[in-house]
């Protein structure tokens, strides 16, 4: 079986750091990880590349993680990446926004380890259960 392909994409290179350790820490098929640090690099990334699923922040300089979610669901309307909004923000426009754009799921960032593995473990049994599809 093909390892799984995820994007995260986000600003804070910290935050970035910490969803590798948790994709990291899954046990199954291999992940392979691409970084994005902001909308120009993710929609690039999109653009040249299928992804499984993309971990998409919103608060970034330049075009924030709307912009790239409206460019994802150009390219792929009905297809794979599943796009994870993994946002500090928990304001409602926000979350019926990323919905109403085509996102898969709407994710506060969880201010500990443990909730960030837990995340990590529940979106990857997501991507497991679409490959299976």
């Amino acid at each position: 079986m093909s390892d799984k392909r995820v994007l995260i994409v986000d600003d804070c290179s910290l935050d970035r750091m910490v969803l590798q350790r948790a994709f990291g820490k899954l046990d199954g098929d291999p992940v392979s990880l691409c970084e994005a640090e902001n909308a120009e690099t993710a929609i690039a990334a999109i653009e040249e590349n299928l992804f499984d699923a993309v971990f998409l922040d919103i608060n970034m300089p330049g075009h924030d993680g709307f912009h790239v979610l409206r460019s994802a669901r150009r390219r792929y309307p009905q297809t794979p990446p599943l796009i994870f909004m993994y946002s500090s923000s928990g304001h409602p426009d926000d979350v019926t926004l990323a919905y109403d754009q085509g996102a898969t799921e709407y994710i506060r960032k969880p201010d500990d380890l443990a909730g960030i593995d837990a995340v990590v473990t529940r979106c990857a049994r997501r991507i497991e259960a679409m490959n299976a599809a």
